[in-house]
């Protein structure tokens, strides 16, 4: 939703040929503040911010991870922007961020009052399993002690089955499902919401899936890129190319495919990877091969 909003403010300014004036005093609103032109910088915020009523001052986000262009936006407003993490399991948010600090990509902040945070079986960046307890955290599946067995251990801790690090300050970081981990033929990891946070960063990408496709006889990590018009194949190479070098060089995805149409998301806006992948299989999506 906060997407949603973002965009047709956006949309609405490119109509009045005013989105790139306010995008640069927005993204450069530190300077001109400090050469005292302050006011400047609220004529482009004010109305915008009338559009939510004129009195918003925070915005909470759930669900599916905010995008960090999105936040970055409403940040630029001058609204503080709070992240939530949770599950089914844990019956609502059971880690929130700060709005007093500058959050980066994909952070969920700090467990709330009462509940426990362990992270479990790191990789050599830190990366684990995220258990946790509290008085949020349900008693079990209703019927299914098998499954009960398994999620749960002596101590009480709930297997999200979510990968997650830690910061220097204390605050977790979302980092993929365990189940989408990519394991490479080298043995490396690469976790899928890293790779994907990377790319969206890409003029001209709408969105983008990225997991773990067998090309020949290789295990690689491989992308399929929703675009908008206007995007081609060579100019999208060329933007994943220059990503990549962000990267470990394992991490890079060189091989990938494009698409105008949307991706199958789910009810709360997360990419369904199985079923874009299968679509890849099924030919529907147009590849460059290496």
């Amino acid at each position: 939703m906060l997407e949603l909003f973002r965009n047709k403010i956006i949309d609405g300014m490119k109509q009045q040929k005013k989105w790139r004036v306010a995008s640069f005093i927005l993204n450069n609103q530190k300077t001109l503040r400090d050469m005292g032109l302050d006011f400047v910088v609220r004529k482009v915020q004010e109305p915008l911010l009338g559009v939510f009523g004129g009195r918003v001052r925070l915005l909470i986000a759930g669900g599916a991870a905010t995008k960090p262009e999105v936040e970055n936006f409403y940040e630029s407003l001058g609204l503080a922007f709070i992240q939530g993490y949770g599950l089914t399991e844990t019956v609502g948010p059971i880690c929130i961020s700060k709005p007093t600090n500058k959050r980066l990509p994909y952070s969920v902040g700090a467990p709330t009052s009462n509940n426990e945070c362990e992270i479990r079986d790191k990789d050599e960046n830190g990366v684990g399993i995220l258990w946790v307890r509290g008085h949020q955290v349900f008693n079990g599946y209703l019927n299914n002690d098998e499954v009960n067995a398994t999620v749960f251990d002596e101590k009480g801790f709930f297997n999200t089955g979510d990968m997650m690090y830690m910061d220097k300050n204390g605050e977790l970081l979302f980092a993929g499902r365990k189940n989408q981990v990519m394991v490479l033929d080298s043995g490396k990891n690469v976790h899928p919401d890293e790779s994907e946070a990377l790319f969206m960063e890409i003029e001209g990408v709408k969105n983008v899936a990225v997991f773990e496709h067998k090309v020949g006889d290789k295990t690689v990590a491989y992308g399929v890129f929703q675009v908008k018009d206007g995007m081609t194949m060579e100019k999208l190479a060329a933007a994943v190319a220059e990503a990549n070098k962000k990267v470990a060089s394992y991490k890079w995805v060189t091989h990938f495919a494009m698409t105008t149409e949307d991706l199958p998301m789910t009810s709360t806006q997360k990419i369904k990877h199985h079923e874009v992948r299968k679509n890849l299989i099924d030919g529907k999506y147009p590849d460059r091969k290496e």
